[in-house]
């Protein structure tokens, strides 16, 4: 093969490769750029605020659902307690207590006050005790302690179920000790009273329940309609993001490429992406480095001639003289350097990614992130290493 053949070959391989390098370091910076800052990052910080959003009315949804159910709760215990106090299980102990004294009457023993005072006092109290343990026991677990969460959506319908005790203390108060019991008359009229004040405050509680629910129901149901459209602006956002993507993406990388990827493949595929372009300009840089030692040799060019960084370009790893040489090496490192951060970004981007989808960060992942960066550090020292290397084979 001919000296000849073998310059012009070296040389067309060498100015080819000149070209390539540059070509792919500015694709490689252009791409690593557009893609980071215009559809990841944008798509999780999208997503980041619409799962706020929808996290919030996720919580509010699932409280209505709870307060709904509380209430039918509520509902459903009243109108379980509202028969009993229609029926007025207690006007049996008043019947009791008249036949009582009717029997102490016809004992012809000398009986005082005090004694049918204790009767009606006794009467009373397991009046208030079957009250207790009938109605208000039952509704007990709304207001005490109160229903933080009712009491926050109907404060009006608690504060009408906590007054119910009061009701009952009040009675028992104005009878203990009252001669309320002299005619049968007094004593119906005063169990009656009882009766009728916890109906008429059952009544209002009631009311109140009833009148919520509808107000409630339309509440969860504008909350699913919203978690609904929420869902639907979810689904859009890969649509939205891939229409950008591929309306731009053409100006830097290969027309081919359009249409091709989704947005789960990009994010899986950005920083290994990056990698192999630092690959692809480490091993071009390489390549035409070779060529213009074949072609330095075909001409037969001293050692201070391969010296002389105007026979050369910036993008040869051979040495070119202090200056020329930092040139080549800032260039480079400073490319590498760039292309590392986009790496780092999109390992970032990643893994916000994974934890948007829930997915969980394998060993094999952030091993294969580790071997990344092991493959950044060898190319770095690899660029400095060829340079070191000329200089020593030139200089000696």
């Amino acid at each position: 093969m001919s000296t000849e053949y073998l310059l012009k070959r070296h040389t067309a391989l060498w100015e080819a490769h000149n070209k390539s390098v540059r070509r792919v370091m500015l694709t490689g910076l252009l791409f690593g750029a557009f893609v980071l800052f215009n559809v990841l990052q944008p798509y999780v910080v999208r997503v980041s605020a619409l799962n706020v959003e929808m996290a919030s009315f996720l919580v509010e949804h699932e409280q209505t659902l709870a307060t709904k159910a509380r209430l039918d709760l509520v509902v459903a215990r009243l109108d379980k307690v509202q028969p009993i106090i229609e029926q007025m299980p207690w006007m049996d102990e008043k019947d009791a207590l008249i036949h009582r004294f009717q029997e102490m009457n016809r004992s012809g023993k000398s009986i005082n006050r005090a004694q049918y005072q204790a009767e009606a006092d006794a009467t009373v109290r397991a009046i208030a005790d079957q009250v207790r343990r009938d109605v208000l026991q039952p509704l007990a677990v709304f207001y005490n302690p109160p229903d933080e969460q009712l009491a926050k959506m109907m404060p009006e319908f608690v504060a009408e179920l906590s007054a119910l005790p009061q009701t009952l203390d009040t009675w028992v108060d104005e009878n203990i000790g009252r001669r309320w019991y002299v005619t049968v008359q007094s004593k119906s009229r005063r169990v009656a009273a009882l009766t009728s004040g916890l109906q008429s405050q059952l009544y209002r509680v009631q009311q109140i329940g009833q009148e919520a629910l509808p107000k409630l129901r339309e509440k969860q149901f504008s909350i699913v309609g919203k978690l609904v459209e929420m869902e639907k602006r979810r689904k859009t956002i890969d649509a939205d993001l891939r229409k950008k993507l591929d309306a731009e993406i053409a100006r830097i990388v290969p027309t081919w490429i359009n249409g091709v990827v989704s947005i789960s493949q990009i994010f899986y595929g950005y920083p290994w992406a990056i990698l192999g372009m630092v690959i692809y300009v480490f091993w071009l840089a390489q390549a035409l480095t070779q060529h213009f030692l074949g072609m330095a040799q075909a001409e037969g060019l001293s050692q201070v001639d391969q010296m002389n960084p105007t026979l050369s370009s910036v993008w040869t790893l051979s040495y070119r003289g202090g200056v020329g040489t930092a040139v080549t090496l800032v260039l480079y490192l400073g490319f590498v350097g760039l292309m590392v951060w986009f790496f780092e970004r999109g390992a970032d981007v990643f893994m916000q990614w994974c934890g948007q989808k829930q997915m969980p960060i394998s060993a094999w992942i952030t091993a294969l992130f580790w071997g990344g960066r092991l493959c950044f550090a060898f190319m770095i020292a690899g660029f400095i290493y060829r340079l070191y290397h000329s200089r020593l084979v030139l200089t000696t």
